[in-house]
């Protein structure tokens, strides 16, 4: 008789899955998500925000199809902040490069109310050609002065993508029908915006601190997106432009992969 028992090696497949961050390995599991290369690229920005000491402060969602449920009315989130799961309203559709709206009313609707003093709004999109004066990739409440995301409206006539209402007149230029990462800070009475990590940049005050309870919101309101949005980020922190830094290359190098960012 044999002196050992012949015991079956685990596959491969397995063994990886071991190796991934337990947070990362339960979104998969949620969202149902087989693809391998989307697998690693979820646990590799998990894992990067991790060693950033920010993911307890944050909730996003992947949108890219590969990187979530990519099927049904169900976008799913990650992040220490909890979990906001997001709802395709009205018809926007699963896209390899991100959830595509048409620009009549398509929304993804989230349960996120909290109203954060300090914050970061991020968002990888791309508005079309031809989307009117106005597309919201963020909206929390368009029509009370400063908010907590409503970032990035697409100011057609200026050529860039703005924070806030009127008032505000800060944006940074954005050319249409590529895909560009914009973020949103406000901390203390300082509000910035970034567009591909901190080299482009608009500052000013904030103009009002009235905060909405309205949920976070994708693709708009009213002012509806005309394009497709690849991924959405906020966080209950402001981050510094060496932060925003490290967060794009990040996400450009994992998660938005393919997209084409510089």
């Amino acid at each position: 008789m044999p002196l050992y028992s012949a015991v079956a090696p685990l596959p491969v497949n397995r063994i990886k899955n071991r190796l991934f961050d337990p947070d990362a390995r339960a979104f998969i599991s949620t969202a149902g998500i087989t693809d391998r290369v989307a697998k690693g690229q979820i646990n590799a920005f998990v894992v990067g925000v991790k060693s950033l000491g920010l993911y307890n402060n944050m909730v996003f969602w992947p949108l890219r199809s590969s990187q979530n449920a990519g099927t049904g009315t169900t976008a799913y989130s990650l992040g220490g902040l909890g979990t906001f799961n997001g709802t395709l309203t009205n018809g926007p559709t699963w896209g390899v490069d991100g959830i595509v709206f048409d620009g009549s009313n398509d929304v993804i609707t989230t349960s996120l109310t909290t109203q954060f003093t300090d914050f970061t709004a991020m968002a990888t999109a791309r508005i079309n050609v031809g989307s009117g004066n106005a597309s919201r990739i963020i909206d929390k409440n368009f029509s009370t002065g400063f908010w907590l995301g409503k970032a990035f409206v697409n100011n057609q006539a200026g050529g860039g993508v703005r924070e806030g209402s009127t008032p505000f007149g800060r944006y940074v230029s954005c050319t249409e029908g590529v895909y560009n990462s914009l973020f949103s800070t406000r901390g203390g009475t300082t509000h910035s915006i970034y567009k591909n990590g901190s080299s482009t940049v608009a500052t000013g005050t904030v103009v009002s601190t009235a905060l909405s309870s309205d949920a976070v919101s994708f693709g708009g309101s009213s002012n509806f997106l005309f394009g497709t949005i690849s991924f959405t980020l906020i966080s209950n922190q402001s981050f510094s432009g060496s932060t925003v830094d490290s967060v794009y290359s990040l996400y450009r190098n994992t998660l938005g992969a393919g997209l084409g960012l510089p």
